[in-house]
């Protein structure tokens, strides 16, 4: 029972440990995944330019590259002109609530082609001549990566608490051995003694909590041998008392 009180409450930590392993897990690899892809949206972004009427839109390859992962991702990006117009990319990415001028970058999760895919979007001023027109930027990719990272650090997490309860509980159990001990060879040397036996036990062996338990046990003791001692007295007494008259019967 003691083992049980103390192993439940370690259950019930070891789950919000997990629980919390999880989330932080997860926004791990949010954080990687959100540096990866404004990363790959600035790159765009630096090589959208003005060129006369219209727009100079170059993806360098390095761009979506910092997004390839082992997993396959899938890496989509799209870039509009002021008016909305498609300068380069996927047309369509759906529609994603736009950053306001020169906010910082927006992240979405969004279900794109039967997968979820995380979306970075900015705007961009672009001079043209004492004109300032926004382009609109957008790149996102699948959560292939991002989800293998997560499975990761909580399979991780998991062993990690996994190891720690079983070394808890293993502790746990040698303590109240070693706790109960002097408790356990009390019980076998009271098991040991002669029915008539009523001698004190011996309350030092025992932890300092139980040594009242064992006093009141000596006290009751004491009352027995008490009891025990004036029926020896009482018998001794009725013997002798009886003893002259049945000497007269019998002569």
């Amino acid at each position: 029972q003691l083992l049980a009180g103390l192993l439940v409450p370690l259950a019930a930590i070891v789950f919000v440990n997990l629980s919390l392993a999880r989330h932080n897990a997860k926004e791990m690899a949010n954080i990687v995944l959100d540096h990866s892809l404004f990363l790959s949206v600035s790159a765009i972004a630096d090589h959208v330019l003005a060129h006369g009427h219209g727009f100079d839109v170059y993806i360098p390859p390095f761009a979506l590259g910092e997004l390839r992962s082992p997993e396959n991702d899938i890496t989509y990006y799209r870039v509009n002109g002021p008016s909305g117009q498609l300068l380069a990319g996927y047309s369509d990415i759906p529609p994603l609530p736009s950053p306001p001028l020169g906010a910082g970058p927006r992240f979405d999760d969004l279900i794109f082609h039967g997968a979820g895919v995380r979306f970075v979007s900015i705007r961009k001023l672009v001079f043209v001549g004492r004109a300032a027109l926004g382009a609109y930027i957008v790149v996102g990719e699948t959560l292939r990566a991002r989800d293998a990272m997560v499975r990761t650090l909580e399979r991780q997490a998991a062993v990690a608490q996994g190891a720690l309860a079983l070394v808890a509980a293993l502790l746990a159990w040698l303590g109240l051995r070693r706790d109960l001990a002097p408790l356990v060879r009390l019980g076998r040397e009271v098991k040991k003694r002669a029915p008539g036996d009523l001698a004190p036990l011996p309350a030092a062996v025992v932890q300092r909590e139980l040594r009242p338990f064992v006093t009141a046990l000596n006290d009751h003791l004491a009352l027995q041998r008490q009891q025990l001692e004036a029926q020896r007295r009482f018998a001794a007494n009725a013997a002798h008392q009886l003893r002259t008259p049945l000497t007269l019967l019998r002569m």
